[in-house]
């Protein structure tokens, strides 16, 4: 059994084996294991589903060791410097903590706007939101990577329901690892990522379904594409106020 094993659905070849060349550029002496998903006819309809079918095949495995740190991660992210090794030692070190490459913190005021309170943090695209190496605690991390020891992910999985396409699963996870006493942070490691985020209507439908999953538990749910409050009447309110700003005045 491999000491890291990353897993990556893709459906460009040539990005992800571009992904792969950079960690086998920096990994050193690490010993990886790639498990490519191969979603170029569409066999998968949600990351979700594509990774929870990958944890359960590792967790079949007869020599699957609890040492193992699984990394789920873009196609389009490019590694540098001692990243892959770094997120290795975390996952072993802390083996209770999700780790990620960007993510968020909680938000305080939870009747102010989220947006005074939640602070994004990242390093990766030489973006100076925070220093490289540096590790901060965070509410929920970004879908372009996730890293945790095997044995978290031998309680968790990711939510095919909810997240029923390719958006804020990651975030789900995370607060299910707040629920679980698992911990959440963000490494300032070195990467590109070859794309950003963007929000369309499949999104807006998993930010519902999310908000209503976590109503009276989480006042408002943070990710690093927006917040949510989770009381429904709120909710609607947050997004005419958004749909208003931006869409409308476009501020």
């Amino acid at each position: 059994m491999p000491e890291l094993i990353i897993i990556t659905v893709y459906n460009n070849n040539k990005l992800y084996e571009n992904m792969k060349e950079t960690v086998f550029e920096t990994k050193n002496n690490l010993s990886v294991e790639f498990i490519g998903l191969d979603n170029t006819q569409n066999k998968y309809s949600c990351a979700a589903k594509a990774y929870n079918d990958a944890i359960e095949e590792i967790l079949n495995r007869k020599d699957t060791n609890k040492e193992t740190n699984l990394i789920f991660c873009h196609q389009d992210l490019l590694f540098k410097g001692n990243t892959i090794e770094k997120l290795n030692e975390l996952c072993t070190k802390e083996n209770n903590v999700l780790f990620g490459l960007a993510g968020v913190t909680d938000c305080k005021k939870y009747y102010d706007l989220p947006k005074k309170e939640i602070k994004f943090l990242t390093a990766i695209n030489d973006l100076s939101y925070m220093k490289k190496g540096e590790i901060f605690d965070v509410f929920t991390l970004d879908e372009l990577l996730v890293a945790g020891n095997i044995n978290i992910f031998s309680n968790l999985r990711f939510d095919e329901t909810v997240c029923d396409d390719w958006h804020l699963y990651v975030a789900d996870i995370c607060l299910q690892c707040h629920l679980k006493g698992y911990g959440v942070k963000v490494f300032g490691g070195e990467a590109t990522h070859l794309s950003d985020g963007h929000t369309n209507k499949a999104y807006k439908r998993s930010e519902k379904r999310l908000a209503r999953k976590y109503n009276r538990v989480f006042p408002i749910i943070n990710y690093t594409c927006g917040s949510a409050y989770t009381n429904p009447i709120l909710f609607h309110m947050y997004r005419i106020y958004r749909k208003i700003k931006y869409e409308i005045l476009g501020k």
